[in-house]
């Protein structure tokens, strides 16, 4: 969920503030670097076994099947249960959803990353 946060900020940002973008996409990678560098120097043992952890994290992460929640663990389970409620709902769960609700008014993403459900124009709650 966060990378797709993220995801979804860094794409308003490019579109909506591109010089500002490009500057912080700047800063950001000069800041990488510097740290990783100087880690690597300061650090050899804690950052080769760094970037082997997330190699294989990565590794494992690709090898998962992409599957709901719904089917890989409330289908299969026997202690789950439901309540009727009445409130409205959104998945904004990938970049493309959360982009599209924030261009139909139905959520806003503040300078916090925080995510607010509008209703009527109104920000109502906060879910991120």
């Amino acid at each position: 969920m966060q990378d797709s946060l993220e995801s979804a900020l860094r794409e308003k940002m490019e579109i909506e503030c591109p010089k500002e973008y490009a500057t912080f996409k700047k800063m950001q990678d000069s800041l990488e670097s510097a740290l990783r560098e100087k880690m690597e120097i300061e650090c050899p043992i804690e950052s080769a076994t760094l970037k082997k952890m997330q190699d294989s994290l990565e590794t494992a992460y690709d090898s998962f099947e992409e599957i709901s929640i719904d089917k890989r663990i409330l289908e299969k389970a026997d202690n789950i249960y439901a309540a009727v409620a009445t409130f409205d709902w959104v998945d904004i769960g990938t970049p493309i959803r959360l982009q599209n609700a924030i261009r139909n008014g139905i959520c806003e993403i503040n300078n916090e990353y925080s995510i607010y459900y509008r209703k009527n124009n109104k920000r109502t709650k906060r879910f991120l």
